[in-house]
């Protein structure tokens, strides 16, 4: 046995105590998929509120999110009942949507600037200053969160987080300083951060409300327009004209 060592050369050895031991292999595929797999489970993280308000909402009103009434608004805005017997699920300046289940303070004349903004929506939605008022002509303008990361304040993260599931003819409330303004969805549409169409002011009474998309992100801007019913837009006889050249800088 002795003679067998001392006949092996440094080489051999190499390849002896070498070949013993097997390479570690990574296959690159398996580094992708799970790349993947956690990019999807910090995103389903982060938006876990505003994604469980989306499969609560499937669950209550179906996968295909069938058309929806609510019986007492339908014979206000056909004037066979009085406005005010709805004003109790409609807080003074508040944003009710029966549809989604939406009721919301609504912080008015909040600058169109990033700080104001942002601690604004910890609050709410906001509306956005040298926008029209509610019962005035013109564009009242609202913006809120479709969703947030969890560490920061405020308690309204994902509070438009279910605007994409609302369809034309689907009512607004705004209870604007104890009046309530009755609107009716006329359009929904999803736009570029950078357009600023959706701020433009006009003779028309109309709201528009706006929140990233999709959600949990803030790639894009969903839009939902809607004209104004009660009380009778001829009435409303202010018009505000200052242009605004930008979006609000809402985050997500």
């Amino acid at each position: 046995m002795k003679d067998e060592f001392q006949q092996l050369n440094e080489q051999d050895l190499h390849r002896l105590f070498s070949g013993s031991r097997k390479r570690s292999y990574i296959n690159p595929l398996t580094i992708i998929l799970l790349f993947i797999f956690l990019v999807i489970f910090f995103a389903l993280l982060i938006n876990y509120s505003a994604i469980e308000k989306k499969i609560s909402f499937w669950f209550k009103t179906g996968i295909k999110n069938e058309s929806y009434e609510n019986p007492l608004i339908e014979k206000i805005v056909n004037n066979q009942a009085e406005p005010e017997s709805i004003i109790q699920e409609v807080p003074e300046n508040s944003i009710y949507i029966d549809r989604i289940d939406l009721t919301a303070p609504i912080l008015f004349d909040v600058p169109n600037e990033e700080k104001a903004v942002e601690e604004g929506l910890q609050k709410g939605v906001i509306h956005i200053k040298e926008t029209a008022h509610p019962g005035e002509q013109g564009n009242v303008f609202i913006t809120g969160h479709s969703s947030n990361f969890f560490w920061l304040p405020g308690e309204y993260k994902n509070v438009f987080s279910l605007l994409g599931n609302l369809d034309i003819k689907d009512n607004i409330i705004i209870n604007f300083r104890g009046q309530l303004y009755f609107y009716k969805i006329n359009d929904k549409f999803v736009i570029e951060p950078t357009e600023i169409g959706a701020l433009k002011q006009s003779t028309k009474s109309e709201l528009t409300l706006m929140t990233c998309y999709p959600v949990g992100t803030n790639l894009r801007r969903l839009i939902i327009k809607a004209d104004q019913l009660l009380p009778d837009p001829k009435q409303n006889t202010k018009k505000r004209t200052t242009p605004l050249d930008f979006l609000p800088a809402i985050n997500r």
